[in-house]
C-alpha cells in the first residue's frame, strides 16, 4: 500500500472475500464490496499495488466496516417496528370507531324516520343517534336517507289520501309543504 504521507510503501495483505459484482468506479476511485465491509481505493493506490505486485490489508480503507452494517441494520429494523406499530395503532383506532356505532343498524333509523316523520331531518337522525353524517351513510348503505324520509313520508301521503284526508291534515302528518302535497296529489 502507498502512504501518501510519508511517500513510503508497504505490503499488507487483505484476507477477505470480494464479492465480484459489488464494486463501483467514480471518477479515480474504486470501492470494492467485501463480506465485512466496502474498501475504497483511488488510482494511485491501485496503480502501485500492481506495479509492485503487492497485495493489502487495510481497515482504514473500508468505508463501512462489519459494526456500522450491525447499527444500519438495527435502526432500520427499528424504523420499520415502529411503523408496523403506528400501523396497529390505526387499524385498532378505526375498529374501536367501528365498535361505538356497532348498536345502531338500519330498522332503528328507519323506525325513527317513521315515529318522527312530521319533523324528521338527516341532522336530527344524525344528531339523535350520536353519528357523523359519513356513518350514516356507511349505515344505510345504497340508500340515501333523504330518500328514506321522502318515502315513509310518500307512504302517509297514499294511506291518508285513502282515507280522505284533508291536505292541510297530510301535511302536518308528513312535514311536506301543502303546495307539495297538491302538486303529489294532482300527478298521482
Amino acid at each position: 500500500m502507498f502512504d501518501f504521507k510519508s511517500k513510503v510503501g508497504k505490503k499488507l495483505i487483505i484476507k477477505e472475500e470480494f464479492n465480484k459484482n459489488a464494486f463501483y468506479v467514480d471518477n479515480d476511485k474504486l470501492k470494492l464490496g467485501a463480506l465485512n465491509g466496502l474498501y475504497e481505493f483511488d488510482y494511485n493506490t491501485l496503480t502501485n499495488l500492481f506495479n509492485d505486485h503487492v497485495t493489502i490489508q487495510n481497515v482504514e480503507n473500508i468505508i463501512i466496516k462489519k459494526g456500522e452494517f450491525i447499527v444500519y441494520g438495527l435502526l432500520i429494523l427499528l424504523l420499520v417496528a415502529f411503523i408496523f406499530q403506528l400501523f396497529i395503532t390505526k387499524l385498532k383506532t378505526k375498529h374501536r370507531k367501528k365498535l361505538e356505532y356497532k348498536g345502531v343498524n338500519k330498522a332503528q333509523i328507519i323506525n325513527y324516520i317513521k315515529i318522527n316523520i312530521n319533523s324528521v331531518s338527516i341532522k336530527s337522525i344524525c344528531d339523535h343517534f350520536e353519528l357523523p353524517l359519513n356513518k350514516l351513510y356507511n349505515l344505510l348503505g345504497e340508500e340515501k336517507p333523504g330518500n328514506l324520509i321522502r318515502k315513509e313520508r310518500l307512504k302517509i301521503i297514499m294511506q291518508m289520501k285513502i282515507q280522505n284526508n284533508s291536505v292541510e291534515d297530510i301535511s302536518k302528518s308528513t312535514g311536506f309543504s301543502i303546495s307539495y302535497i297538491k302538486k303529489l296529489l294532482l300527478n298521482k
